[in-house]
């Protein structure tokens, strides 16, 4: 009889539910942030491309 009146009714599944969605989307945010840092801080130290050449230019090559 005390066995049936402990059983789950659901807002307590959906209660866990909902801090697992958000806890799963903080990591993901947070993963993205890193990635994002880390990407853009690798790309700064890169050496900026050379800017492109005139035909006039590419014409005096010797080969």
């Amino acid at each position: 009889m005390f066995l049936a009146d402990a059983a789950p009714s659901g807002s307590g599944f959906a209660i866990i539910g909902v801090i697992f969605l958000v806890f799963i989307l903080v990591c993901l945010g947070l993963v993205a942030l890193l990635v994002r840092f880390f990407l853009r801080r690798r790309h700064r130290h890169d050496p900026p491309p050379a800017p492109p050449k005139s035909p006039e230019e590419e014409d005096l090559r010797t080969d």
